[in-house]
């Protein structure tokens, strides 16, 4: 089967940002109870409820991660190794199960992925927290915004942006020879 998502361009920078944001957090929910008290918490908020309802309406699996190396979040739960039971971390693989809820071939690590990430962080985290990785976000180019629509060229301004590509072109070929 052909997969019709995109590239994750942007997996290693939001990695690297987040891990700067987040740098010394314990690991401070050390058992799956733990993971799960804190997503009931997370799904109770009244600022998540509204910005996300995709976490209300099916239950949230909390797996503990065994036989694997990473965290991991889809539409179905999160799945947390021990190394990986950070805040953070929990709020980071509940922004892909919102993804994976809310929309269709989005990548990965995407604007729109950061742009959940960074509600989610702000909503459950605060303000502060929200700053910072939204400040390491800008510091390693992480698109957290949806690109700006281009306007239109009406047929005048394409022809004159034609003439001066073609003067140019003629300058370039002239500065060669």
């Amino acid at each position: 089967m052909i997969s019709l998502r995109s590239r994750d361009s942007q997996r290693g920078k939001l990695y690297t940002a987040e891990s700067k944001a987040f740098e010394g957090a314990p690991v401070d929910l050390p058992e799956v109870e733990d993971i799960e008290r804190y997503v009931a918490h997370i799904r109770s908020l009244g600022r998540v409820k509204e910005s996300f309802p995709e976490l209300g309406w099916r239950p949230i699996t909390v797996g503990d991660g065994r036989r694997r190396r990473s965290a991991g979040g889809d539409g179905r739960g999160i799945y947390m190794p021990r190394w990986s039971r950070k805040r953070w971390v929990v709020l980071h693989e509940l922004g892909h199960t919102i993804m994976d809820r809310r929309y269709r071939n989005a990548t990965g690590h995407g604007w729109q992925y950061a742009e959940v990430y960074l509600t989610l962080v702000r909503h459950v985290m605060g303000v502060d927290a929200h700053d910072r990785l939204k400040a390491e976000f800008k510091a390693h180019r992480v698109r957290y915004k949806a690109p700006r629509q281009r306007k239109p060229v009406s047929p005048e301004q394409r022809a004159i942006l034609v003439e001066r590509m073609r003067l140019a072109r003629e300058a370039k070929v002239l500065q060669a020879a």
